[in-house]
């Protein structure tokens, strides 16, 4: 797989997982394993399940650009050990300057920080479910279309019955 398709994948995979959250990693800039729960897009696979598991090989670039009150000074934090410990939220992912830029929400007690911006560049890159299948982005994404199609026909009946309520005329 060549380097700007490992890029998009891992851009893809962070957008996918969108709203996901940091839960562990193990693993080093070899191998790098994070467990993200994202039980709202896990439980149509399973409904046990809660979390996928994103495994980097050879990361190249991983760094942690926090959001400080601006009277601290700005840091960078780059061991793993450091950017991983608080929670990340995923809010949205891009690529930008030969990584994947992640906006992350980060509420913690465990540090002086609410979030930032995270940046990854890895080799390669693979998705596993709870069960240890792989999984391609293309069935991340398509996971994550029916769930946003089934909540989208939800909100639609929810308004038609609504309508039906107040006496309109439903077609």
């Amino acid at each position: 797989m060549e380097a700007s398709d490992t890029l998009q994948n891992l851009c893809d995979i962070f957008s996918i997982l969108h709203d996901g959250s940091t839960a562990a990693w193990i693993g080093d800039k070899e191998l790098l394993v994070l467990e993200v729960d994202c039980e709202y897009l896990a439980s149509r696979i399973d409904p046990s399940y809660k979390s996928f598991f994103i495994e980097m090989r050879h990361v190249s670039r991983l760094e942690l650009h926090p959001w400080r009150v601006e009277s601290l000074p700005k840091i960078v934090l780059t061991e793993i050990s450091e950017v991983f410990q608080a929670e990340l939220t995923f809010l949205e992912a891009n690529v930008e300057n030969e990584a994947v830029r992640v906006v992350c929400n980060g509420p913690s007690h465990l540090v002086d920080y609410w979030g930032g911006e995270l940046f990854v560049n890895c080799s390669g890159v693979v998705v596993f479910d709870e069960g240890k299948r792989m999984l391609t982005v293309g069935q991340l994404n398509e996971i994550c279309k029916s769930y946003w199609d089934d909540v989208d026909k939800k909100i639609e009946a929810n308004v038609l019955e609504e309508w039906r309520k107040m006496g309109r005329r439903v077609d």
